[in-house]
């Protein structure tokens, strides 16, 4: 495939140069020509009543020199139509006379630009043909990778409602512990919920765009830069479920310290009245917008919620144990272990990259 993308910005970057040179000789050949033109016909339309007098006459003249001078023919008719016949000859080489030097500028300046717009038509459909492989290789790879039953949806995220299954299977403790505590926290796990629903639906909109996406591949706009972008999505993703479900976890087994840590955390970064994770989606829905631009915007706006929760230092042998025992009572998919393993991969990844 990289080799495929190295052919398609080379011969984007000949199709560039082939543009330009041809806006030049348009706006210095062509376009000049025609401003000419254009004033030519304002002067002929301005003179046009003296050109038909003058050409009067010349009819006058010569048909006079033909019937009373030369006398052509014994039929004054004929010597009329010959006569003006001649007269209108010679008023078309008297008018092209006049544009001899416009076409002059014209005729190789044409040609250039013909020429220039034949090698356009064969590059941009060698662009077409290169990218049109290039978009099946890419939706292979991003189907392979990210979408192995190929119904649309991330395999990653794809572990159904076990958040809020852990928070209806433990409703009545957590009520009774919001009750003592004085404040309603099942509200804010609630909506953390709603926020994850929402990250699922952003994250898959971005594989849906990033499948389909067939033209415009660059630097910034290639399998490389839009798994880097979608990883990072997954990433943001992660860090949000292993969060908040630790925050369910401790809530219901009254470790209240790790519970107001992970609280603390989304509170400090306004997590419960956010609307960015809304925002993406809009961002996502804008198709006119490149996708690349799109996929940086996102990434500015989980910027600060992932510099909020860069570690996960409350993921302790006992709460991950406690954790794990929750997630058992309502048999959920989520493996633990892979969850955490995985963000801290990532984790080590960014910082190595900024080493490097």
């Amino acid at each position: 495939m990289d080799e495929i993308l190295k052919k398609i910005i080379r011969t984007d970057k000949d199709l560039l140069s082939l543009r330009k040179e041809f806006h030049t000789y348009y706006r210095t050949g062509i376009h000049s020509y025609r401003n000419e033109i254009n004033s030519l016909k304002e002067k002929y339309n301005l003179h046009r009543g003296l050109l038909g007098f003058y050409f009067a006459i010349i009819l006058l003249v010569v048909n006079l020199f033909a019937v009373d001078i030369l006398k052509w023919s014994d039929d004054t008719s004929f010597n009329l139509l010959a006569g003006g016949f001649i007269a209108l000859i010679g008023w078309g080489i008297y008018y092209s006379y006049q544009h001899y030097d416009s076409l002059k500028k014209i005729i190789p300046v044409s040609k250039t630009v013909n020429d220039l717009e034949k090698k356009i038509a064969i590059k941009e459909g060698i662009i077409n043909k290169l990218e049109k492989e290039y978009h099946k290789a890419l939706k292979s790879y991003f189907i392979k990778n990210f979408d192995k039953n190929k119904n649309g949806k991330l395999d990653v995220i794809e572990d159904c409602d076990d958040y809020l299954n852990l928070l209806n299977k433990n409703q009545d403790k957590i009520i009774k512990i919001s009750e003592k505590m004085g404040i309603e926290y099942l509200d804010y796990l609630i909506k953390i919920n709603e926020k994850l629903k929402l990250k699922k639906e952003s994250l898959n909109l971005t594989l849906e765009r990033i499948v389909n996406f067939k033209s415009g591949f660059d630097k910034n706009s290639n399998v490389n830069q839009f798994e880097i972008y979608l990883n990072q999505e997954i990433y943001s993703y992660n860090l949000l479920l292993a969060n908040s479900l630790f925050m369910a976890s401790s809530l219901i087994n009254n470790d209240r310290i790790t519970f107001r840590t992970i609280y603390e955390k989304f509170d400090k970064l306004n997590f419960f009245n956010s609307n960015f994770e809304n925002q993406t989606i809009d961002l996502l829905k804008n198709v006119s917008k490149k996708l690349s631009d799109l996929l940086i915007k996102i990434d500015e706006l989980n910027e600060s919620f992932r510099e909020g929760f860069d570690k996960l230092i409350h993921a302790t042998n006992e709460n991950t144990r406690q954790l794990k025992d929750e997630l058992n009572k309502i048999n959920s998919s989520i493996n633990v272990n892979n969850l955490i393993a995985g963000i801290n991969a990532y984790q080590n990844y960014k910082t190595n990259q900024k080493l490097k």
